[in-house]
């Protein structure tokens, strides 16, 4: 009897043990949701716990995934969700909706991500084609934006993918809704409606560019050639509740993002392996490594240090001039200042919004970049 009693508590303890090394691994981390839409500049939160990071900051990361940026503010307003992407044009668009949402910190620089697209035997001269032509970049912009009158285009309307044909119109005099028949597609539907002879031109994001172009599509115009406040930083949002009650977090979940993308700029080939496998188990991006290499810091920027993040937009509310605490003593290539004034122009003249949003008190990521440097350093 005392054997068998023997043997039972023996047995209860090891198994006692073993759930108890089952959990150590999450115990005590601090669980953070973390939502993912269906592009690759979203994967790479992913490869981070791939990595291991955020285990060494204390956090067991929850990935949600979401269709897109509307998708991510229904769920951080619901509170299914603590942190996701958005970008300013949507997020203005939505503003009356969601007041309580602010931006955190950005996550890449979409400098040549969006390219408005047209077919091979088209009409239609690519900005490369008219600038060789003319020699002056501003007259070449005009042309090339002149050719949109009475043509159909597809994109998702009140969105920073529409955004683009809409400055091209602009800059050419015309208007999208009397000048240009625009169809209002999600990205996913355009392209394939647009590869199978569906309009003239075509504005989605990078997987829906990579269908086009393995179809043979060609590339009319990138938004960096548009400038003017059409170049964007997408950023990841959450609540100002959780904000105030998590700030820590996010300065630790900001380094582990350039953290990632320090890694991926010295492993690229290893992260763009991790980054289109992972993509194309979710969707049907088709996306290969070489892809993602070919992208990588030429389509889409990834900053890998807080230095680059001061080159590449600066603060967003703060102070220019501020050369001790922003690290370079320029102005930023990409102000997202005059792409905040850009996106109320457009959203206003698209009926998406009635009144001008102002600036202040939607971004925190001023202050979030200080308190990474101070914790950190210059690196992030």
């Amino acid at each position: 009897m005392k054997s068998n009693l023997k043997s039972l508590f023996l047995t209860f303890l090891i198994m006692t043990m073993f759930v108890l090394l089952l959990g150590t691994a999450s115990f005590g981390l601090e669980k953070v949701r973390i939502g993912i839409i269906p592009y690759q500049d979203s994967y790479p939160f992913i490869l981070a716990d791939h990595l291991g990071y955020y285990e060494e900051e204390g956090i067991e990361p929850v990935f949600e995934q979401l269709l897109f940026f509307p998708d991510v503010h229904e769920a951080l307003a619901a509170n299914a969700l603590d942190i996701g992407p958005t970008e300013s044009a949507v997020y203005v668009a939505a503003y009356k909706s969601y007041p309580d949402l602010v931006m955190a910190f950005p996550f890449h620089v979409f400098h040549h991500g969006f390219s408005i697209m047209i077919k091979p035997d088209s009409d239609l001269k690519s900005y490369q084609e008219i600038l060789s032509e003319v020699g002056d970049p501003n007259k070449a912009l005009e042309l090339t934006g002149a050719q949109l009158k009475s043509k159909t285009g597809i994109a998702m309307r009140g969105t920073d993918q529409e955004m683009p044909i809409w400055s091209l119109a602009k800059i050419a005099g015309l208007d999208l809704d009397n000048d240009i028949n625009m169809i209002d597609m999600q990205p996913d539907e355009g392209v394939t409606a647009f590869i199978a002879g569906t309009g003239d031109f075509f504005a989605g994001g990078i997987p829906q560019r990579m269908a086009a172009l393995k179809n043979g599509m060609k590339e009319m115009i990138t938004v960096a050639d548009i400038g003017g406040g059409v170049v964007c930083a997408p950023m990841m949002a959450v609540t100002k509740k959780y904000a105030e009650e998590n700030w820590d977090t996010l300065v630790k979940l900001f380094h582990i993002y350039i953290k990632t993308c320090q890694y991926m700029s010295v492993h690229l080939n290893e992260a763009a392996e991790f980054i289109s496998g992972e993509l194309n188990k979710n969707t049907a991006a088709g996306m290969t490594p070489q892809d993602f290499i070919d992208i990588f810091d030429k389509w889409q920027a990834f900053p890998s240090s807080l230095v680059e993040w001061g080159y590449w937009i600066g603060p967003i509310e703060g102070n220019l001039s501020v050369e001790s605490s922003w690290l370079t003593g320029k102005l930023p290539r990409y102000s997202q200042t005059e792409r905040w004034e850009k996106v109320n122009d457009y959203l206003i003249e698209r009926e998406m919004i009635q009144e001008r949003v102002p600036i202040e008190g939607h971004f925190i990521y001023d202050q979030l970049f200080l308190d990474v440097l101070d914790k950190y350093g210059p690196k992030g």
